[in-house]
């Protein structure tokens, strides 16, 4: 058994011991380094056994652990000027209990601090600390330990420790160790074995008091026996310390044996000492009604907490969830989750907490201090350290390691990797995690992306909960459909009336008090609280409430004037730093206001800010108690004055942060928006969108570049063309990730403009522009020169807006397009020194000419391709010019030689841990397979792919794996399941991905419809469809299923159900034919597309009544597919020589369709030979 008194040096990874201050019989105070806030604070190490501790909550037959953590989680809730505030708490490793609190430096016990003071300034002290045990006392918390060791004094102001644990009185009675403290401050009754109680505390601050007074301990300390004596029997001598008649007798009925003859309460002994010092006492404070009221008793929430304690149970026992509070502001969503905290703290769960800030904030701002706190608790590799160093700029220091940067690849690649990374710590935790996030209503949409992602932790001992205002915003709920709802309401009467009694005691209950509460709040909490505070400024103090006559009403004017009550409490000469605060944010950033107003004690102005209940200290950071506050103090400043605050504090972070200023381009771009100052607006406007996209946050880089653009409309402000041209090129990459192709397409053709390099404005003028770009690449190539000495940056920014109206057109299926922009690209690439773009440039051009198809020629791309990616050592740019390579001879049908690029791409996918390449890539793992028959594999393979990209959010891959799972399911005639993936795509905008989606898709809906009897809605849908086949010619191999499939429906309608359309016979013959072309300039670009080409040209000619030129055809298509490889093609086309055959050869050919079909297990074809067969 571990001794858990051994020497420690750290407790769990997150506080570093240093040094002993002290130890006592319940265990040792250290000096402790905190390294997840780098500050110093006391931690007290329970070492005592927990068996031999007494606290309020243990109860007989209760399990010791539990009930201790509830007593922490009480202890940790109370907030008071006279308490020191409990900052953390837990068990460490052998199950002993710990908690931190505030170091006060320089402190002295009460005694000492005391000695040299005059009998006022010790009354004083006792006030102090009376007024402490008067806070505990109201919420339920007897100290049981005091003495003064745990009373220290510094800068004249009390501090009460260790309150509500005490050891227990048997281990007391037979430990000497701990007696000369504890003992000598316990009262007699509790010697006894009777509990410890409010009066045995005051008890303890008599024998205080007559230390101070009497500068000595009444009894005799030498004799443990003699001292229990006196304790029970002896009375002391108060009569020679001189004190006067009233402090006389409230010394000896502090120090009365029996409990009956001392006073009843803390508050009754206040008001007496108030009456023989010269200043008055005022027992109810500011400070200490706030501190009822910050404590009030959580109520009326029972219901939603039990639901979520039972998902915090859930995930200790390894099913994890995500629950998204949402509710109006004020109604207490964050109380809730403060409860549920706290209750996952002291059940063992390692909790982390975040929040989001208003006024815009750095990438994955909820997420920062969460993923802080749990690095701290992984042994992370030095790739996952990389990965998370962008979000964790201070990674090293956590980690007290060198810590580098992670490879480069691109923004949607990467924050899936970041996602991947996350979820992977998340995974291999070795206790369970509750992961608290605030104001959802603020974050940005890459956090929600997140959020989305690591909800779908089912598996894992994971609980994540947010909360969001409701009333803000409605989109949230929606973008997080793995997450359980729960709304919250505002407070039933009967709740109204417990909180009511939790802040005013008995008074709270008065039916009046509990009518008006109701009248006036309708149970917003918020609101009721505000209201107890106005009605004890106007009664006086809170315990005078129910003895003066009530108000009709408390809100006249509404909430608004109930804020502008608390403002106006707020000193007019701490009035003017509260607004820059309210500008900042509802965090108060002390470096900032300090930089705006050097003169400002900041400690005082802290001070009385709190003192009227509009800021607080959460998780040891100042905010505005309700951000009700924050936008009340800026809607009321004048529109010059609110200007120059956003101007002032703007230019503080630029000083103050100068060297971290990237971190704060969104707050700048707000500040200097609203102070009007335009070029330094547009300037962080420009930064704030350009990382967003580097974020992968789109719809928020959207969001900056569109508002540059606009505050350069509405101010005449002027830019250049070029910059307007990267704006616009910017925003064309924010609609890529957003899979928005049509938008892209418009603002990349806009920013094409700016650069006076329209796109052609007609098929003829394109034609002429594809042969010009021709020409200068043939010259090129002939003559090998090198790079120009042009403006480089400049011509970068336009091969990036080629190469991105390239990917939009190739995915549009628009064919001449995509050949132009990609010369284009490479022609400019080719003008500057050696980039990524030029390596892509090679790549693409690789595919251009393979459809034209110049297959000696798209071989020296992809070798100078591969050379230049080489030369710049990037292996991200490797691994993207080899997937694109496999496609070049995914289409050509060498399988062997697209394998070899296809696992040198996922190899370089699984390395930088680009999951988006790895989904691209293994995409076309999955085509291959297809091609060759092995159905099962495609699914399977598809299946990773759909399953993958359902968790990054590659919307482009999840639609890859849901239709390639279904065209894989046609073959087995597995029609029903093909036809719930075919469903599946109606979530997705289809026409934002382009022509490639829609063809795929309404192909596969076709031809279902066909083999399951919907002849008639399956012609429809065949008739639109190779209407967007007609509209340009193919680029993407991989819809050779789908063109077949367009065909096989015309031409077998047209053979097998004539009668059914013998009005439509005509219309079909003409389908049959313009499928038939279309087939024939696929398979020029792709050698894949000629055995199906074949077929379809052979069946014309059998139609046509040419049969041996259709014999001709289908036995050379034959020959074809047997040489690339193409098992399935093969089958299909023995299957028509043998329908369309006699005799033996028609036997022969359908036995050797019908066994070829049974080995690629297509039953569905193998039905159809059968049927032929019988």
């Amino acid at each position: 058994m571990v001794d858990p008194r051994a020497s420690v040096q750290n407790i769990g990874r997150r506080y570093v011991l240093q040094e002993k201050l002290g130890q006592g019989g319940m265990g040792t105070v250290y000096r402790a380094y905190d390294r997840l806030t780098s500050q110093t604070v006391a931690l007290k190490h329970v070492t005592l056994q927990k068996e031999n501790l007494q606290f309020a909550t243990r109860i007989t037959g209760m399990d010791v652990e539990f009930a201790l953590a509830q007593e922490f989680k009480t202890l940790a809730s109370l907030r008071h000027p006279y308490i020191i505030s409990v900052l953390d708490y837990g068990f460490d490793d052998n199950l002993q209990p710990f908690f931190t609190m505030e170091l006060l430096e320089g402190a002295q016990e009460i005694i000492t601090a005391g000695s040299l003071c005059t009998q006022d300034e010790q009354i004083a002290m006792l006030v102090q600390v009376l007024q402490a045990l008067a806070y505990l006392h109201r919420h339920g918390i007897i100290h049981r330990d005091l003495k003064p060791d745990n009373v220290v004094v510094m800068n004249g102001q009390v501090k009460v420790l260790d309150f509500g644990l005490a050891i227990a009185q048997e281990y007391l009675k037979s430990s000497e160790e701990v007696v000369a403290g504890t003992l000598g401050y316990m009262a007699p009754e509790v010697l006894q074995g009777e509990p410890a109680s409010i009066t045995s505390d005051l008890y303890a601050v008599g024998v205080m008091a007559y230390e101070l007074f009497a500068e000595k301990y009444p009894y005799e300390v030498t004799d443990v026996t003699q001292l229990i004596n006196d304790i029970m029997f002896t009375e002391p001598d108060i009569g020679e310390l001189g004190l006067g008649p009233v402090l006389e007798n409230v010394l000896k009925r502090l120090l009365a044996k029996n409990p009956a003859d001392r006073f009843a309460n803390a508050h009754e002994l206040i008001t007496l000492y108030s009456e023989v010092t010269s200043q008055q006492i005022k027992y109810d404070s500011i400070d200490i009604r706030e501190s009822y009221l910050q404590a009030a008793r959580f109520v009326g929430r029972e219901e939603e907490l039990a639901l979520l304690m039972g998902a915090l149970q859930d995930a200790r026992d390894g099913r994890g969830s995500t629950w998204l509070i949402g509710g109006e502001s004020g109604v207490g969503k964050s109380r809730l989750t403060d409860e549920l905290r706290t209750q996952a703290l002291v059940l063992g769960t390692l909790s982390l907490h975040g929040g989001a800030i208003s006024n815009g904030g750095k990438p994955f701002q909820v997420w920062q201090e969460p993923l802080r706190r749990l690095v701290l608790e992984t042994d992370l590799t030095d790739t996952e350290a990389a990965i998370l160093k962008p979000l964790i700029p201070d990674i090293s220091k956590l980690l007290e390691r060198p810590v580098g940067d992670p490879v480069k690849i691109e923004p949607q690649a990467a924050q899936d990797r970041l996602f991947t990374t996350v979820e992977t710590i998340l995974r291999r935790q070795t206790q369970p995690v509750a992961i608290f996030l605030e104001d959802l209503h603020w974050a940005g949409s890459e956090s929600i992306l997140m959020l989305a992602r690591l909800s779908q932790l089912s598996d894992s001992p994971v609980l994540i909960v947010a909360n969001y205002r409701d009333d803000e915003v409605s989109n949230i709920a929606s973008e997080l459909p793995h997450a359980q709802k729960l709304k919250l309401n505002r407070l039933a009467p009967s709740s109204i009336q417990r909180l009511s009694e939790s802040m005013l005691g008995e008074v709270g209950s008065q039916p009046e008090v509990v009518e008006l509460l109701q009248r006036e709040t309708e149970g917003n909490v918020f609101f009721i609280v505000e209201v107890v505070r106005t009605l004890a400024e106007e009664a006086g103090e809170l315990e005078m409430i129910g003895t003066v006559s009530l108000p009709e009403t408390v809100l006249a004017g509404g909430i608004q004037n109930l804020i502008q009550r608390r403002l106006q409490r707020i000193p007019e000469n701490a009035y003017p730093l509260l607004q820059y605060a309210a500008v900042i944010g509802r965090n108060i950033d002390i470096r900032l206001l300090k930089q705006v107003d050097s003169t400002t004690d900041e400690t005082t102005w802290l001070a009385v800010c709190a003192a009227a209940a509009v800021l607080e200290v959460k998780d040891d950071m100042w905010r505005f108690t309700h951000d009700k506050f924050r936008e009340a103090l800026i809607r009321d400043m004048p529109d010059e004055e609110r200007k120059n605050h956003h101007r002032q504090i703007a230019e503080a972070i630029e000083t103050v942060y100068q060297d971290d200023l990237p971190a704060y381009y969104p707050i700048l771009a707000h500040h200097w928006s609203e102070a009007d100052i335009t070029d330094k607006a547009v300037y962080y406007l420009e930064k704030a969108g350009e990382q967003a996209l580097r974020s992968f946050a789109n719809k928020e880089a959207l969001q900056y570049f569109d508002k540059a653009l606009q505050t350069v409309s509405q101010t005449g402000y002027e830019i250049s063309r070029y910059r307007r041209a990267q704006w616009e090129r910017q925003i064309g990459h924010a609609y890529w990730g957003l899979g928005n192709l049509e938008a892209l397409c418009e603002h990349v053709e806009q920013a094409l403009k700016l650069h006076r390099r329209p796109m052609p404005d007609s098929a003829n003028a394109l034609s002429i522009s594809i042969l010009k770009q021709v020409g200068i690449q043939s010259k090129r190539r002939i003559y090998a020169t090198g790079a120009a000495h042009d403006d480089q940056e400049k011509l970068l920014e336009i091969v990036r807006a080629y190469k991105l109206l390239g990917q939009a057109y190739f995915f549009q299926n628009r064919a001449n397009p995509t050949v132009y922009v990609t010369l284009e690209q490479l022609n400019l690439a080719e003008r500057i020194p050696p980039s990524a773009e030029l390596a892509e440039a090679y790549a693409n051009m690789c595919l251009v000419t393979g459809l034209i198809p110049i297959h000696k020629l798209a071989r020296t791309y992809e070798k100078r391709g591969l050379e230049v990616a080489q030369t710049l050592n990037d292996s991200h740019t490797v691994g993207q010019v080899a997937s694109v390579v496999s496609l070049y001879y995914l289409g050509i049908g060498q399988w062997e030689t697209a394998l070899q690029h296809i696992n040198l791409s996922a190899t370089v996918a699984d390395q930088t841990g680009d999951r988006r390449l790895w989904e691209s890539v293994t995409g076309v793992l999955a085509l291959v397979h297809g091609f060759e028959g092995r159905f099962q594999q495609a699914r399977d393979v598809f299946r990773s792919v759909y399953v993958s990209s359902q968790r990054s959010g590659n919307t482009q891959t999840y639609l890859w794996g849901m239709l390639g799972q279904a065209e894989n399911l046609l073959p087995a005639g597995l029609h029903d399941e093909a036809r719930a993936f075919l469903d599946e795509t109606s979530v997705v905008p289809l026409h934002k991905f382009g022509r490639d989606s829609e063809i795929r898709t309404n192909a596969l809906n076709a031809l279902i419809d066909y083999r399951t009897g919907r002849y008639a809605q399956a012609l429809e849908t065949a008739k639109t469809t190779l209407q967007l086949m007609q509209e340009s010619p193919p680029t993407s191999s991989w819809l050779l299923p789908h063109y077949g499939a367009i065909a096989e429906i015309f031409f077998s309608l047209y053979e097998f159900e004539q009668n059914q359309f013998k009005d439509d016979l005509a219309d079909l013959q003409q389908s049959m034919q313009q499928i038939t072309k279309v087939l024939k300039q696929f398979a020029r670009s792709f050698p894949i597309g000629q055995p199906r080409y074949g077929l379809y040209e052979g069946w014309t000619a059998w139609v046509d009544g040419k049969t041996q030129k259709a014999h001709t055809l289908w036995q050379k298509s034959l020959q074809t597919a047997k040489q690339l490889g193409m098992p399935y093609d093969e089958a299909i086309l023995k299957f028509e020589m043998g329908r369309h055959n006699s005799g033996a050869a028609r036997e022969t050919q359908l036995r050797e369709a019908l066994e070829q079909f049974t080995k690629l297990e297509a039953d569905y074809n193998v039905t159809e030979v059968r049927k032929i067969l019988s």
